[in-house]
């Protein structure tokens, strides 16, 4: 069986990791400190060295920046991950970043981008956490639909008995579905218009799409059937 791969911290988790072993390794022996550290060293990825300095410090709490550092990726970058998020219908930065460069060459070819050697490095070594900090700067002038405000409403039984939640995107089971509806309305969500029902796989990337008119119960379940009567996989 392949190793558990584990999720990266930020350094704020690592931070906060260090406090609640501070005063352990503060009243440790000897023997016991050198556990502490192999445990720390693993967990958070840092040097054994660094360690020892932030564990023996008060905390240990993580300074504040006194000066802001300039953007590492320019408006080239900005523009290019617009362009490309677009084209993916907007999708996380996680499952973004992955594809970047691949959709970005592919958008080259079709002359909607000019991708210089530069830009192609750049594209290539972005983080996740980039995109992300970037896709949630340019999507506050993306054009939305009017949001609905006020007190949440209270789930019903029947919607307490479905798990709906967020799936992993590094889900390797097929048979778990993202579900969502494209508005085709414009700039206006007025009147009646067509939606498309979308159903994606996480695992393979198959995905299902119905078009209903409006947004009624009776639409959303007959695409629903729809799906399901043709759907090669099973849901899970």
């Amino acid at each position: 069986m392949p190793e558990t791969q584990h999720e990266k911290m930020n350094v704020d988790e690592k931070y906060k990791v260090l406090r609640n072993l501070h005063r352990r390794y503060e009243l440790a022996k000897r023997s016991e400190r050198s556990q502490i550290l192999d445990s720390a060293e693993e967990v958070t990825g840092l040097s054994r060295k660094h360690l020892i300095t932030l564990l023996n410090k008060p905390g240990p709490l993580r300074r504040e920046r006194t000066k802001q550092r300039d953007s590492t990726y320019r408006a080239k970058v900005r523009e290019t991950i617009r362009i490309v998020a677009r084209a993916l219908e907007w999708c996380c930065a996680e499952r973004l970043q992955p594809a970047l460069a691949e959709a970005a060459l592919h958008l080259n070819g079709l002359g909607l981008l000019n991708i210089t050697p530069e830009l192609m490095t750049q594209l290539n070594t972005i983080s996740i956490s980039s995109v992300e900090r970037i896709l949630k700067r340019i999507r506050q002038d993306e054009p939305r639909l009017p949001q609905r405000r006020g007190r949440p409403t209270q789930l019903t039984h029947i919607q307490r008995e479905i798990p709906v939640s967020r799936i992993p995107w590094d889900e390797r089971e097929p048979g778990h579905f993202e579900i969502d509806t494209v508005h085709h309305c414009g700039s206006s969500a007025k009147g009646d218009y067509v939606c498309t029902v979308q159903w994606i796989d996480v695992a393979t990337g198959w995905s299902e799409r119905a078009a209903i008119f409006g947004r009624s119960e009776k639409e959303t379940v007959s695409a629903f059937e729809r799906i399901l009567e043709r759907c090669p996989i099973r849901v899970l």
